[in-house]
């Protein structure tokens, strides 16, 4: 069973298949290499601050909690995904890997936000 095929690279690809599972695989190799993941950290956008996510999860309980990549492919059965970490009220990073297909943007961006928030509880 494959994790991830990829194509192109660009992750526009209608051939390009990863897992979530493989994704935080990644997230989590990154954590553990302290080099890695402070570049990461350093280019991942930051909820309600900067990025793509500067726009959402904004609320004071969310704001800069949650660093993640968008991934946004819009046609008629949209592709929406969002990975990264989310810092918990125990302080503990959790990773996390989202991938919505044929599930219109709006929606799976407010599911991915209220997920996120639950994390933060």
């Amino acid at each position: 069973d494959k994790v991830a095929v990829i194509h192109d690279g660009s992750g526009l690809c209608v051939h390009d298949r990863i897992t979530p599972r493989f994704l935080v695989s990644l997230l989590r190799y990154a954590y553990s290499h302290k080099y890695i993941n402070n570049v990461l950290l350093t280019y991942l956008p930051v909820s309600g601050e900067v990025g793509t996510l500067h726009r959402r999860m904004w609320r004071p309980e969310l704001k800069g909690r949650i660093q993640a990549k968008t991934g946004t492919l819009t046609r008629e059965d949209g592709i929406t995904s969002l990975s990264g970490y989310v810092k918990g009220n125990n302080g503990h990073q959790l990773l996390f890997s989202i991938i919505q297909n044929e599930v219109p943007v709006a929606d799976a961006r407010l599911w991915q936000d209220r997920f996120c928030s639950e994390f933060v509880k």
